[in-house]
């Protein structure tokens, strides 16, 4: 018996032939299978003659994708001699998911190195095409990765990346994704400085705010708080002193 094993994306053609052979010339080969009662959705068509051809066929749907395998076999015999004279061939078809999710380390700024992770396990059967949007600065080799990593963008806003996969038989899924790429912050701020001693100082922002800025000061050396993570925060100075307050301002994922 000759064992033949291999995995199947769910929702894709799988098609195969297999031949028979016989050195004897006089003697007529048949070929038989199982498929029937093995796998009812597939087909296994011989080609008749005294030496057929034997094709298998299948589409396996979602209630097939199974850590089980699905087992048939194929019987090669001749008309001479029926337990000398034939071959079995078992297949072992396991069937999986065929999906073109993925993941990404986003939201970035713009410049960024943004890292893209696709959720179907890697096969080199598998090609790989990505649209990341616009702005997006690519090589070829990001554009055909299975994980592309270090993709940059020019521009910010909300990016629409395309995953497309393309399966065994020219077998297709896509999807896609919205990506956030915001602007590099700026960090620029007034006070009401010069105060007297012990008199309070309101610090200003006036750089980028609003939704996913956060904002970290620190107003140097003789001040009470000496820091603060309020966007327009204010505090005081107990000696007469030079104010070197610094603001910092950051997005989730990078700072400015």
């Amino acid at each position: 018996t000759d064992i033949y094993v291999d995995t199947i994306p769910v929702g894709c053609n799988y098609s195969f032939t297999t031949q028979s052979f016989d050195v004897d010339g006089a003697q007529t080969v048949t070929l038989t299978s199982n498929v029937a009662v093995a796998i009812p959705l597939a087909t296994f068509i011989s080609s008749g003659g005294s030496r057929p051809t034997g094709t298998f066929d299948w589409i396996p749907g979602g209630g097939d994708v199974s850590n089980t395998p699905h087992v048939f076999t194929v019987t090669v015999r001749d008309d001479y001699c029926d337990i000398e004279g034939q071959q079995v061939k078992a297949f072992i078809l396991y069937v999986i998911d065929f999906v073109a999710d993925f993941t990404s380390s986003a939201p970035a700024c713009v410049g960024q190195d943004v890292n893209f992770y696709s959720v179907q396990p890697f096969k080199t059967s598998y090609n790989y095409i990505w649209n990341f949007g616009a702005g997006a600065v690519v090589t070829l080799a990001q554009d055909t990765a299975a994980n592309p990593v270090g993709v940059t963008y020019t521009t910010p806003g909300a990016k629409t990346v395309q995953l497309t996969i393309v399966g065994p038989g020219g077998c297709t899924v896509n999807t896609s994704n919205v990506i956030t790429i915001n602007p590099n912050p700026t960090a620029t701020f007034t006070s009401t400085a010069p105060q007297c001693t012990d008199s309070t100082v309101s610090f200003t922002n006036t750089g980028s705010s609003g939704l996913g800025v956060a904002h970290s000061w620190d107003f140097g050396a003789g001040s009470f708080p000496s820091s603060s993570i309020a966007e327009n925060p204010s505090g005081r100075y107990g000696s007469r002193t030079r104010i070197n307050g610094r603001m910092r301002l950051f997005y989730t994922t990078c700072t400015g």
